[in-house]
């Protein structure tokens, strides 16, 4: 994922959202790498949250460069979207449960 995200900055360096992006990754390495700063409740689910969105938009920023083909591009974006639902059902029905009680 890491690998990906960076091939979309460097395929998409000119647009501010892929800079915004790099930041984004850049503050995560730091602050959980070097730093060593954790959420102690639920951190999985809050690390994804606070920091994910940045592969995320790099990752789709690198479809939208190198697929031209919109029925191709949707079918890849929807399987990455169901694929990540899949994955995190169980961390998103913990947050739910911790959230209600």
């Amino acid at each position: 994922m890491f690998i990906l995200a960076i091939c979309g900055f460097i395929m998409n360096y000119d647009k501010p959202l892929a800079q915004l992006a790099v930041v984004g990754i850049a503050v995560s390495i730091v602050f959980c790498l070097i730093i060593g700063v954790n959420i102690p409740e639920n951190a999985i689910v809050l690390n994804t949250l606070f920091y994910a969105w940045a592969f995320v938009t790099l990752i789709i920023l690198l479809i939208n460069k190198l697929i031209h083909n919109d029925k191709i591009k949707f079918g890849m974006l929807a399987t990455i979207a169901s694929l990540c639902l899949v994955f995190n059902a169980e961390a998103l029905y913990r947050m739910y449960r911790f959230g209600i009680e």
